[in-house]
């Protein structure tokens, strides 16, 4: 997979020349967002972003508001499956030396002027997709692969059960004395 880091310098945000207020951001989030970062599992997607920095003199909110859907694994049949997303959330920029990054504050050193909300957009999308997302119903599922995970699940049951090692054996007959 292509990693375009061009693509995500679309994200930069120019704080530094700002008044201090309300400043609003649209952003289209797509496959080649996603294709910028190692990590993540989502193959593709289609959001919307609406952002708003809000500036003050020492300090920056940012709001989040995102929709759409991405597209993962399913987590029963591998196959893609759509899952919708919306979602806001409410990040503190603070200007430090210290290093004080939590979930709800992002530090900066005190002479930044920009900032580039790609990484936290990507951490907030995949925070809100589901651990193991599957398709509602089972039936949307790849049925092949559903029928040969189970034959081979079987399999190794029956494997298991033949080959027992001899010293668990050993250990089940001093239960009966």
């Amino acid at each position: 997979m292509k990693k375009d880091k061009n693509y995500l310098k679309a994200f930069d945000i120019q704080f530094g020349g700002l008044k201090v207020g309300v400043h609003e951001y649209e952003f289209s989030v797509d496959k080649s967002f996603f294709e910028g970062f190692e990590s993540v599992d989502i193959e593709d997607g289609e959001l919307r972003l609406s952002f708003i920095l809000e500036k003050q003199e020492n300090l920056l909110t940012l709001h989040f508001n995102v929709s759409g859907f991405v597209v993962q694994p399913c987590g029963r049949c591998t196959e893609p499956m759509r899952i919708p997303m919306e979602f806001e959330e409410r990040m503190l920029v603070k200007f430090t030396t210290e290093d004080l990054d939590t979930e709800e504050i992002l530090t900066l050193p005190p002479q930044a002027h920009s900032l580039n909300i790609a990484p936290v957009l990507e951490e907030l999308i995949t925070v809100h997709v589901p651990l193991n997302a599957t398709h509602e119903n089972e039936a949307d599922c790849n049925q092949e692969y559903l029928e040969y995970i189970a034959g081979s699940v079987e399999d190794d049951t029956e494997e298991t059960e033949e080959e027992i090692d001899p010293r668990w054996e050993a250990l089940k007959n001093l239960k009966k004395d």
